[in-house]
């Protein structure tokens, strides 16, 4: 911008430079998770319920690996290698339905250019967190389809310390936030053991081209995309259909699936903390919405999920 239009539009400018410098902290945090070491504690707050946690993120030479392990409660594990998410309820390893991110990344913008038409993005105040300093980052929708975030990111190194998603009513619904963090971790200790070793898994997904989508959804918020098709084993081996979609920040997966033999009638919601999801037949198929999403944007989504050609619909005749 010119310095005669920028001196014309004053005030403007001013809180143009403001947001940008926003989402420069955006794009710090980022980057900070794709490329620091780390090993530390955190806190994570979802549907009324604590659980405390131990986290390692490791790059290295052969790419990037996170292990999350309850330290309380029932026992649960996560492991990622890259995008292949792996997670352990005290027993074998099975397959996260999508590649995405694991909790600290997951909140994280892909497409910065794009949150600009669906997000709010500004500059907070400077709090501690973990005995660190952090930047405070304002994340607002600009509409009733998605959640808001804050965001508390180290200054030094601008790691994601702490998040909080917000409804429409202004009030947290999930959180996470880290007691303790470490940029110099032990990296042959105990818990960093085998983290960069492949595990196998159970109930792997097989990624689809678009080509292959057999469903499609007609009516999607404004800045959702599809991100990936997958179709996966399910209950008594039956194939199920899996359609993620996101906007940035938030995402939405689709689960189609045959009818279960007592499942006629298929009509439900739930919601555990910033997680919903909705239930409904379509064509039939079973078909399961969830995302961290409000429950009308789910409903929304469920009501306009179509067979892309009439076969599906008569396969399940």
């Amino acid at each position: 911008m010119s310095r005669v239009v920028a001196a014309l539009l004053g005030l403007l400018v001013v809180s143009a430079a403001v947001a940008e410098h926003a989402e420069e902290w955006l794009l710090r945090m980022d980057q900070a998770a794709q490329t620091l070491t780390y090993e530390g504690d955190f806190v994570f707050l979802r549907g009324g319920q604590m659980r405390h946690m131990q986290a390692l993120h490791l790059v290295n030479d052969s790419g990037t690996h996170v292990r999350i392990k309850a330290v309380d409660g029932p026992p649960i594990e996560i492991v990622a290698h890259g995008s292949q998410v792996s997670v352990a309820h005290g027993g074998q390893f099975q397959a996260l339905p999508g590649s995405r991110d694991v909790l600290f990344s997951a909140v994280l913008p892909r497409r910065l250019w794009a949150l600009r038409e669906l997000y709010s993005v500004t500059l907070g105040g400077t709090e501690r967190v973990a005995d660190r300093p952090t930047q405070v980052v304002e994340v607002r929708p600009m509409d009733d389809f998605r959640f808001g975030f804050r965001l508390w990111a180290e200054r030094d190194q601008g790691l994601l310390l702490k998040a909080v998603m917000i409804n429409q009513q202004g009030e947290a619904v999930e959180q996470y936030s880290f007691s303790r963090v470490d940029f110099n971790p032990d990296v042959n200790g105990q818990f960093a053991a085998g983290i960069d070793e492949v595990i196998s898994t159970s109930g792997a997904e097989s990624e689809r081209s678009s080509q292959e989508v057999e469903w499609k959804v007609t009516e999607l918020p404004k800045g959702f995309v599809l991100r990936s098709v997958n179709r996966n084993a399910g209950e008594q081996r039956k194939p199920v259909d899996h359609l993620l979609f996101s906007d940035g920040l938030a995402t939405i997966s689709v689960f189609v699936e045959p009818l279960q033999d007592d499942s006629s009638s298929v009509s439900r919601t739930t919601n555990v903390g910033g997680v919903g999801a909705v239930t409904g037949m379509v064509a039939n198929r079973q078909v399961t919405v969830m995302g961290e999403v409000p429950a009308e944007t789910l409903n929304l989504i469920l009501n306009s999920v179509k067979p892309v050609t009439p076969a599906v619909e008569k396969l399940g005749d």
